[in-house]
């Protein structure tokens, strides 16, 4: 793989002068957002919003694995939501991990009670027989006390010795973890979860071509987020994320409002679909191999020639079916506003009734009464009302249109 080039503290304009370590070094700015990177929508998240929202996750694409592997999963209970729950899923029973850990512990019982005990019960027969010599006729429980506490310690050491010895037997006998070794790789492999440092690009086979793509994008070692500067696919992926956001925090889908009008949407599904499409489309790039010369013609450029193209059609579905996530939020605020509106028509109306008002104005005029004054903020509801009820279903309607990938939510 390429070797890395760090900037010299001494040399560079861009680092500070400190007393002492890294402590005190500032973490260089985020780039701006290089435009092979960011995604063809409207937004204006930046490039810290953007680091800041990108998911993480030690889950599995499933559909990336053997069937024979998938089938493994299955049988042994592993949702494979977790990679290190997977590599450490063991087909033994709890008793049996029990003699495991007992049987670890042997490399420090089995010394001290090679030599422990035989000196411990030296001791405590010394001490034996000295109670016996200076107390002639005593009875043969007093001489077994005498030895205490030796000979009790003599006895721990040598019952440890033999449980230990037991336990290596038993967990020697006992199954051991659900995956081997190759297979524990072919779920490293598949796994989702982006890159924070340049040496997790090494299991990669294009790991060359990404880690300069990583070191001209984003300068920084470790940042979580980085890989939504350096690469579209996840960029893409936190600008969903930040959409999912923004939708969360409106009025409207906080309210029963879009379910009693059937236009919300699985948001979670969604994000997590849009999540692990992304990851394979970036992972069938970085598992790309590299020639073994520049002729097109060649099988491997041929095939990675494919492998591009079926990823680039997948990448503008994606998109679209983020931008049809955009869509979706812009939606919302028509309705944020006249929902807001009707919720403060309510208010009004909780605290201040038509009989109120009604008495307010035959205290201002007599007998004469105002019933259209009093009447229009009724009409207003009415209005509001009609207006919210034309935008959900029109919403409705983009939902349910054959060109949309939104899911919606089962009531």
């Amino acid at each position: 793989m390429g070797t890395e080039q760090f900037a010299d503290p001494e040399s560079g304009t861009d680092w500070h002068d400190t007393e002492g370590y890294g402590s005190e070094r500032q973490t260089p700015p985020p780039p701006r957002i290089d435009a092979t990177v960011r995604a063809p929508l409207d937004y204006a998240y930046t490039a810290i919003d953007i680091m800041a929202a990108l998911p993480r996750s030690q889950a599995v694409d499933a559909a990336a694995l053997p069937a024979d592997l998938q089938r493994k999963a299955r049988a042994h209970g592993d949702d494979l939501d977790n990679i290190v729950e997977s590599e450490q899923l063991t087909t033994r029973h709890r008793r049996d991990l029990i003699w495991t850990e007992i049987a670890r512990v042997g490399r420090f019982v089995e010394p001290t009670a090679k030599y422990g005990a035989p000196a411990a019960a030296s001791i405590a027969v010394v001490l034996m027989v000295g109670h016996w010599w200076r107390h002639t006729g005593t009875s043969a429980v007093e001489i077994l006390v005498a030895s205490n506490p030796f000979g009790y310690l003599a006895i721990a050491l040598g019952a440890a010795a033999l449980l230990v010895r037991f336990a290596r037997r038993r967990a020697a006998t006992a199954p051991h973890w659900v995956y081997t070794d190759d297979e524990l790789a072919t779920l490293e492999a598949a796994s989702i979860d982006w890159p924070a440092v340049p040496e997790e690009l090494d299991r990669y086979a294009n790991g060359e071509a990404l880690r300069r793509e990583w070191h001209n994008r984003w300068m920084s070692r470790i940042h979580p987020g980085g890989a939504a500067l350096v690469w579209r696919e996840p960029h893409l992926v936190a600008v969903a994320t930040l959409l999912g956001r923004d939708i969360r925090s409106s009025p409207a889908w906080n309210s029963e409002l879009l379910d009693i009008h059937r236009v919300r949407i699985d948001l979670e599904r969604t994000l997590d679909d849009i999540y692990i499409r992304a990851h394979r489309i970036w992972r069938a790039r970085a598992n790309l191999v590299p020639p073994p010369n520049k002729d097109p013609a060649d099988v491997v450029a041929r095939r990675n020639a494919e492998i591009t193209d079926a990823a680039g059609d997948a990448w503008n579905t994606l998109v679209a079916l983020v931008g049809q996530l955009q869509d979706y939020r812009k939606s919302l605020t028509p309705v944020d506003v006249i929902f807001a509106e009707i919720r403060a028509l309510h208010q009004s109306s909780l605290r201040i009734t038509d009989d109120a008002v009604r008495q307010l104005h035959v205290d201002a005029a007599g007998n004469s009464l105002h019933t259209g004054a009093v009447g229009a903020a009724t009409v207003e509801l009415a209005d509001l009302n009609a207006n919210l009820a034309a935008r959900l279903s029109t919403l409705r309607q983009s939902l349910t249109a054959t060109t949309n990938s939104l899911v919606l939510r089962a009531p």
